[in-house]
């Protein structure tokens, strides 16, 4: 029988740290949590949103484009700590940083619909969860 705490209690130190995204099989993307005791990932977001305060409160008025640009930097900034194995479309290898993330994520829409899955699902960072790679 499973116990409510082996569903759902979460490591703090994994949501913080990442673990290790199998994209390809070459391609790997150390992701943090979205939420969770990642608390940079939802003080980027507040840094975001805060000059875009009064289009919150009515979010018919919010442009859908710059919601999903605000979030692309966010997620960047604070979820994707790192990564390997990462090419451009000629097969050249793209070194990680914050900038690159960012224009990785908004030139491919499907993988940060991916990795913004993986990285908010709490089983992913579930203490009885073994340090290890996940993959999708």
């Amino acid at each position: 029988m499973t116990g409510i705490y082996e569903l759902y209690l979460t490591d703090e130190e994994r949501e913080k740290s990442g673990f290790w995204y199998d994209v390809t099989d070459t391609c790997k993307i150390l992701l943090a949590r979205a939420g969770g005791s990642n608390i940079r990932f939802l003080k980027a977001v507040q840094d975001k949103t805060q000059p875009h305060r009064h289009k919150l409160d009515d979010l018919d008025k919010m442009d859908p484009g710059l919601a999903n640009k605000l979030m692309i930097e966010a997620f960047a900034e604070s979820v994707v700590l790192d990564w390997t194995g990462v090419t451009d479309v000629k097969g050249k290898e793209i070194k990680f940083s914050k900038k690159h993330a960012i224009n990785l994520l908004t030139e491919l829409h499907d993988l940060f619909d991916e990795l913004r899955d993986a990285a908010s699902k709490q089983s992913n960072y579930r203490a009885s969860v073994i340090t290890g790679d996940i993959k999708n």
